[in-house]
């Protein structure tokens, strides 16, 4: 056996191995920045439910219980 071979077949090998570690990665990336996309989504859509809470319990401050109906009516 030429051990210029055996060179050649584990530089090969390391190349194999760094195309499918490039592959993994990409595929993680893709993941972590769709799941970055998710989060934001989710934060806005908290954010304009906190809003609307807020703007509706101040709705509820400035009412009297005076002018609301008994639930008889």
């Amino acid at each position: 056996m030429n051990p210029s071979d055996s060179t050649s077949n584990r530089i090969m090998e390391l190349e194999l191995q760094l195309m499918h570690l490039q592959k993994d990665f990409e595929s993680l990336n893709e993941v972590v920045l769709d799941q970055h996309r998710r989060l934001e989504e989710h934060q806005r859509n908290i954010d304009s439910l906190v809003r609307k809470l807020e703007t509706g319990l101040g709705d509820l401050d400035e009412r009297s219980p005076e002018d609301e109906k008994p639930p008889h009516y």
